[in-house]
């Protein structure tokens, strides 16, 4: 799904645009959910982020909206190159383990699709 810059939707509306797009009326209350687990592969994917609420009601727009140059998500080796240096610069140095463990969810993803750019 394309968003345009700017656009913000709330998530029935969300819901109801994927649910006309794919045809699948099922989405409907998985989409609906309040703990949103089917829209975190699209957020992982750089393709949605939340927008500013209005009211009670979670808003969701692109990424654009808040960074005008955005791309899409960086490679994982982009991002790691550029967040393990800004985290340990901020907080310092960490247990042998947790970064252990990171690379290791770094080395996992790299073999993942990442859907449309």
């Amino acid at each position: 799904m394309q968003w345009s810059r700017r656009r913000r939707t709330h998530r029935e509306e969300l819901a109801g645009e994927i649910v006309a797009r794919t045809g699948e009326l099922n989405l409907a209350e998985k989409l609906g959910s309040g703990w949103g687990a089917v829209l975190k592969p699209p957020a992982w994917q750089g393709l949605l982020c939340n927008g500013i609420s209005q009211g009670n009601r979670v808003m969701f727009t692109s990424p654009a909206t808040w960074l005008p140059a955005w791309k899409g998500s960086p490679e994982p080796e982009a991002a790691a190159a550029i967040v393990i240096p800004a985290y340990l610069g901020a907080h310092g140095r960490i247990a042998d383990n947790f970064l252990a463990f990171w690379l290791q969810v770094l080395i996992r993803y790299r073999g993942r699709s990442r859907g449309p750019r």
